[in-house]
């Protein structure tokens, strides 16, 4: 598919607004947990959005660089200034970026919420504990 050279520009440039508004909405959020709150990361919860933050800055920031990283005088490609190599690497981010972060943190913290609900349901079932004397 060809594109003109307004299109290609066009699709060069979009992703560097929303992978700057994520990276500046990941690093308020790191912000928030480590300097203005830090008993925040006594919660899983948390931690959990935290060290999501941490990679969606990694991630956002090859998204910022969209088609730089494309081999030079690939064709119908705005702004390519990169070689194989760094094509490479970033199909490898990109690949991570859909793969690693949603599935595996969505399912730790549902496990872990799961089993701190269960704990506080095995506690109060069996009873009080409060040293009766019978």
């Amino acid at each position: 598919m060809h594109f003109t050279r307004n299109q290609q520009v066009t699709i060069a440039i979009i992703p560097k607004f929303s992978a700057l508004a994520s990276i500046l909405g990941s690093l308020s959020i790191i912000h928030e947990i480590l300097v203005l709150d830090r008993r925040k990361l006594n919660r899983v919860y948390h931690r959990l959005l935290l060290v999501m933050s941490v990679y969606d800055v990694i991630e956002s920031s090859w998204n910022f660089q969209s088609s730089w990283r494309i081999p030079e005088g690939t064709e119908n490609v705005a702004f390519a200034l990169g070689n194989t190599a760094w094509c490479t690497a970033q199909g490898f981010v990109f690949s991570l970026a859909w793969r690693f972060p949603f599935s595996t943190f969505v399912c730790r913290f549902t496990t872990f919420s799961s089993s701190k609900t269960l704990g506080k349901r095995r506690t109060s079932a069996s009873g009080p504990s409060h040293g009766s004397t019978q």
